[in-house]
């Protein structure tokens, strides 16, 4: 008898612990994913609104009385949602960027020549890069005038990595200036969407002043 109700009781705290398991599976992994795809659509809208103004507008007002007509930007995901703002705010800049873009990217852009007199770098988003790539753009635009945007996606494993690699490789090249923008995003929390990296509307906005602000300084 003694040995049936140890075997209920077993019987019982094992469904128990099966359960608690899964409430607590769904809570990290199913709430979240939930939250996520409502972002995930305005995300992927404001991609797909950006990346088709890019291909209709050239490049905005080149007769402005400041013109960035020498001016690129090279980007990924971040700077893609932000693409209209900085075309709007810095008229005559030309911005190529895409989605999952990597930083080995940029020979290729050369190649298409695109890239002006000054450059900027929006790169990161999707993964570490070491010294030794960075040291191979770099080569690439030696003769340019580069801005590197450090990166804000506190939700990734390999920022402070890919921060500290910029702040280092900042202090070799006298072509280059670091744009601080994880000390700025850091500033604006409510500029982001719940993932932390990518960019509501407000927050393009302040992403594409901040990036004009530091150009023009």
């Amino acid at each position: 008898m003694r040995y049936k109700n140890k075997r209920k009781k077993n019987r019982l705290f094992f469904v128990i612990v099966i359960f608690i398991a899964g409430v607590f599976i769904y809570g990290i992994f199913g709430a979240p994913r939930n939250i996520l795809g409502g972002d995930q659509a305005k995300i992927q809208q404001a991609l797909n609104d950006n990346e088709k103004y890019i291909n209709d507008k050239t490049g905005g007002d080149h007769d402005s009385t400041k013109s960035y007509k020498h001016l690129v930007a090279i980007g990924d995901s971040v700077m893609l949602g932000a693409a209209k703002d900085m075309m709007d705010q810095m008229p005559g800049i030309t911005v190529d960027a895409k989605e999952s873009r990597q930083l080995f990217s940029i020979e290729a852009i050369l190649k298409k020549g695109k890239v002006g007199e000054k450059v900027i770098i929006g790169l990161g988003t999707n993964g570490v890069f070491d010294e030794d790539t960075f040291v191979e753009e770099m080569d690439l635009l030696k003769d340019k005038k580069v801005y590197w945007i450090n990166l804000c996606a506190p939700t990734t494993t390999w920022e402070t990595s890919i921060n500290e690699t910029i702040s280092e490789m900042g202090k070799k090249y006298n072509n280059l200036t670091i744009i601080d923008w994880k000390s700025e995003g850091s500033k604006h929390p409510k500029w982001f969407y719940e993932d932390q990296i990518h960019l509501n509307m407000e927050g393009r906005k302040g992403y594409a002043a901040f990036i004009k602000k530091s150009i023009d300084q």
